[in-house]
Parts: structure tokens; C-alpha cells; sequence
């Protein structure tokens, strides 16, 4: 990223959100075969989150959170498995969803395809966790999305 790009800083919009449903729209299709539907929020247990970091142009966390028998079927899904081996394969598929959806919706956002890189994604998991970013804004973006009867949150913080 160049000292020029990184100079310049993208403010967020309202219409960033049907962006970020494209996004999840086209990853959750392609990846996984699957179609969401928006539902209310409420009720859902979330206790594996991944998280996606951005920097340059437009700095913040995007986050992907649903219960560990979602993320379980996600990870399924994605591996074309009947059953996961492994945890890390969970964290692995989730992360990795959370990478895809983030490196689509900067790439349909102008300047933000050079000018904003993401970080490496991470997974957290347990029942008792809150993810505070430093500097944030209150969520930008707070979407519910259903799949097969999985439900999953997706959050967009923007850092000052």
C-alpha cells in the first residue's frame, strides 16, 4: 500500500450493508451452497467468533458469530464432510468464511480494493466473551442471516 493510498480514508455509508449481504450472499453460494435469509436478532447462543481485521483506507473488525453446532455444519459444508475431525477444522472454515465475505465486500467498495489490507482471520470460541475493538465506533453494521436453519451474526466496527 502506498503512503498516498494510505492516506486517504473512506467513510462509511448506509449502503455498505446490501454490500456486506452481496458479500455473505455470494461466499455462503459459492462455498457452501447455501442461501440466507435475514432473521430478527435474539435467542441464538454465540460462542464461536471470527474475526477479520481492516487497515488503510478504512480501518476496523469484521466479525462472523454463531453457536459451535453452526460453525460445526458451516465447516461440513465447506469440506464437503459428513462430520468434522477436528475443532481446528471448525475454526479453520469459519475464519476462512470470515475472510472471504471481507475480501469481497472492500473489493466492491472503490479505493478499497489497494487501499485497505485485512489481517490474518482469528477465532475465538466459549461462553463467555465479549470482542471490544479498540477505538470503535458502536457496530456500523449489525446483520442476523439464517442458512439452513443456522443462525449467524456478522458485525462491521469501524475504528476512528
Amino acid at each position: 500500500m502506498s503512503a498516498q493510498t494510505a492516506a486517504l480514508r473512506v467513510e462509511p455509508v448506509r449502503e455498505w450493508a446490501g454490500l456486506i449481504n452481496q458479500s455473505l450472499d455470494e461466499v455462503f453460494e459459492m462455498m457452501l451452497g447455501m442461501k440466507l435469509a435475514p432473521c430478527e436478532p435474539g435467542g441464538f447462543r454465540y460462542d464461536v467468533t471470527s474475526m477479520v481485521g481492516l487497515a488503510g483506507a478504512l480501518c476496523g473488525l469484521l466479525t462472523v458469530r454463531c453457536s459451535g453446532e453452526t460453525a460445526g455444519k458451516l465447516a461440513c459444508r465447506m469440506l464437503g464432510a459428513d462430520s468434522i475431525d477436528s475443532p481446528n477444522d471448525m475454526y479453520d472454515a469459519l475464519g476462512e468464511i470470515c475472510n472471504m465475505v471481507a475480501g469481497s465486500f472492500k473489493s466492491k467498495i472503490p479505493g478499497l480494493s489497494d487501499g485497505c489490507m485485512l489481517s490474518v482471520p482469528t477465532t475465538v470460541t466459549g461462553s463467555d466473551y465479549q470482542v471490544h475493538p479498540t477505538r470503535a465506533m458502536p457496530p456500523f453494521l449489525d446483520l442476523f442471516s439464517r442458512g439452513d436453519g443456522c443462525p449467524i451474526e456478522v458485525l462491521l466496527h469501524i475504528t476512528r
